[in-house]
């Protein structure tokens, strides 16, 4: 028998359908087969603000023969969200928009993904990157701490204080509130909106009303996610310093007084009533002041008659009566006494040596029953003011008295109203009395009073607010007044003035 032989054939088996009489490919064939494309594959959502929501879209396309079936959107990442249809079919050609949601819940940069199954055998999951960041306002305050340092009670400071935006969102700015005894003086208009990166000022003042120490909290109300922020500030107030001048006047201040007595014939009953009521002007001046110089002068060459009397002059009221009736020499000046109060003044090294003194208080007293006849200024006015600058340089303090003609006139006078010397005696602050009184006790009196040193200017140590001033006079509250720089206090001779004041307030810029 002969071998069979056996030749194993390769066999191909073509599998088709009939489709009104053609052949249709199986589904998943090489001819027939889904392919998915995504794009894009990555979404970036930049700045989402607190409470906002970012959308952003990737497609999804079939650009297979076949159809797709889109099993799953899978989403990972914090913030991130898909619409709750995740699975759809697509037909060959077909697409559709994907839409994913961001609402970040913090002010961090935010990673995820979104991973599409399907049935596409070749990339049945395709991933889709997500990125974003959540937004948030961040206030900054500079600078954090105000320090007004020490004022005056009364002044006031300013500090500038900015307020910015380091976030990446608006800055929303509801309330400024200062807290304390500081205040807010000027700002933009509440609310206050600051961009991402913008500034804006505000001034703070602080005015003390009283000493001490002084701090607070400047608030911030705002949207910042970290609340509310504070900047803190302190201060310090002083009470302006008293100021204390102490002054004792002298027991015995220094008086000297020159009389001047017209010796016309008319005048000898004047002069025996002026030597008649010495006594009493004596007394009402030693009262004042122990210190005192007496000089006459009558004649033309201005010595003094008598020379210089004092509290140790013997016989002194005797001396004084024999001087003011001397008319024993020149008497060419008797109706000019400017002229003769000159000549006696500027005597004062020779033979008036010793009566005039420059610390002491000048009171030049006329006695005339005439008006003033010096040459040669026109007016009388003149010569008063002339007379008045010339016989003040001589003492620190000076005053002209008269007794003269009243207002009313002397009828037996060629000028009754005592031209010249009435305009002296108003210039100095002096006294005007009665020629023509029957009793000249009062006008004594009244002449010693004149006698007395003005009211004592008080040279301070520091130059004051008038409004602080306080003066004690021998511890009780003294009359006192201030003008042009100088203090003038009513005090009598040996009291003890006590000035309290303050300097001038000086507030910085």
């Amino acid at each position: 028998m002969r071998p069979r032989w056996t030749t194993a054939l390769p066999s191909i088996v073509l599998l088709c359908a009939c489709s009104e009489n053609q052949l249709v490919p199986f589904p998943n064939s090489p001819e027939t087969r889904p392919d998915i494309a995504v794009h894009p594959t990555a979404l970036d959502f930049e700045i989402a603000g607190p409470g906002e929501e970012v959308r952003r879209t990737f497609t999804v396309e079939n650009i297979g023969t076949a159809e797709v079936t889109v099993t799953d959107l899978a989403i990972e990442g914090d913030g991130f969200s898909l619409p709750a249809d995740t699975e759809f079919t697509l037909a060959s050609g077909a697409e559709r928009e994907v839409q994913v949601a961001f609402e970040p819940t913090s002010a961090e940069g935010r990673w995820g993904a979104v991973t599409v199954f399907s049935t596409d055998p070749d990339d049945g999951a395709i991933e889709v990157d997500l990125t974003g960041r959540g937004g948030a306002p961040d206030l900054v305050v500079d600078p954090p701490f105000v320090d007004f340092g020490t004022l005056e009670v009364g002044c006031a400071a300013e500090q500038t204080v900015r307020m910015s935006n380091v976030g990446t969102w608006d800055l929303v700015v509801e309330g400024i509130e200062p807290g304390g005894d500081a205040a807010v003086l000027a700002h933009d208009a509440l609310p206050i909106v600051l961009a991402p990166g913008a500034s804006s000022e505000l001034r703070i003042g602080f005015a003390p009303a009283v000493a001490g120490a002084a701090r607070g909290e400047l608030a911030f109300v705002s949207n910042d996610a970290d609340g509310d922020e504070f900047a803190d500030w302190r201060g310090a107030a002083t009470e302006r310093p008293w100021h204390e001048d102490v002054f004792v006047l002298p027991a015995n201040p220094p008086v000297d007084v020159l009389f001047a007595v017209d010796q016309s014939r008319s005048m000898d009953r004047h002069a025996a009533n002026l030597a008649a009521n010495f006594g009493t002007f004596i007394d009402t001046l030693s009262s004042i002041t122990a210190d005192w110089r007496i000089g006459v002068v009558t004649l033309d060459e201005g010595c003094l008659n008598g020379g210089v009397l004092t509290a140790d002059t013997p016989t002194v009221s005797s001396v004084f009566g024999a001087a003011v009736a001397d008319a024993s020499g020149p008497t060419a000046l008797t109706e000019q006494l400017f002229t003769l109060t000159g000549n006696a003044l500027a005597n004062t090294t020779s033979c008036n040596a010793g009566f005039l003194r420059p610390e002491a208080a000048l009171h030049v007293v006329f006695v005339s029953d005439e008006w003033e006849q010096s040459g040669p200024r026109a007016t009388a006015a003149e010569r008063a003011a002339a007379w008045v600058t010339d016989a003040s340089a001589f003492a620190s303090s000076f005053r002209a008295s008269g007794i003269i003609c009243p207002e009313a006139g002397c009828p037996w006078s060629d000028d009754g109203q005592a031209d010249g010397y009435r305009e002296a005696i108003a210039l100095t602050g002096g006294v005007r009395l009665d020629i023509a009184a029957t009793d000249w006790g009062s006008a004594a009196v009244a002449l010693a009073q004149a006698s007395a040193p003005p009211d004592a200017e008080f040279p301070l140590s520091e130059v004051p607010d008038p409004s602080t001033i306080n003066v004690r006079v021998d511890g009780a509250p003294a009359a006192w007044t201030y003008d042009a720089g100088a203090l003038v206090v009513d005090a009598a001779p040996g009291a003890t003035v006590v000035v309290r004041y303050r300097v001038p307030q000086v507030c910085a810029p």
